[in-house]
């Protein structure tokens, strides 16, 4: 709706070729579902497998897990500190790997809410991909390192390598 809004008030230049102005209606642009739930910015979201379930993280020191098609929200998971990124692992896809801002990983089962690891990493991820593999977590760092994790059957990670890739931080990785 805001995107919307300010589509409209945009000044579009008649003169100009390259520039169009937006259809009245915007029938293209339309809310599906509004997630309402975290009380500070949001930094991390991903759907699971069959992408009937969202997984957000937030500044708000949360990770709420998330009904695609109602909206609802179905658990809430705390942490000590803000939670920066999460991904579903897709050997158990009821697993998330959340990394909060206190360097620290956590495996749980968002089914029944149950903490299955719980892993101190070198420093702050910010960012969290596996491969298609679903065996291999790419870990995005503060300092610029992206540590691989190796998850196995059984849920746990084990660090594999790692590579230094910049100075600054790796905020996302596809």
């Amino acid at each position: 709706e805001m995107e919307s809004a300010m589509l409209l008030d945009k000044d579009f230049s008649e003169d100009d070729e390259t520039t169009t102005s937006p259809p009245a209606d915007h029938p293209s642009i339309t809310v599906h579902t509004r997630f309402d739930g975290h009380s500070r910015a949001v930094t991390s979201m991903c759907f699971n497998p069959p992408e009937d379930k969202l997984v957000t993280t937030s500044m708000d020191k949360s990770a709420c897990v998330w009904a695609v098609d109602s909206g609802t929200l179905l658990k809430v998971f705390t942490d000590s500190s803000p939670v920066l990124a999460v991904a579903f692992l897709p050997l158990s896809p009821q697993v998330i790997v959340a990394a909060n801002s206190n360097a620290t990983l956590r495996l749980v089962n968002v089914e029944n809410g149950m903490l299955l690891q719980k892993l101190k990493v070198e420093t702050e991820v910010r960012a969290l991909t596996f491969d298609c593999t679903g065996h291999f977590l790419f870990t995005g760092t503060r300092i610029g390192s992206i540590p691989v994790l190796e998850a196995s059957a059984s849920s746990a990670l084990k660090l594999k390598f790692k590579v230094q890739l910049a100075r600054g931080s790796v905020t996302c990785i596809t």
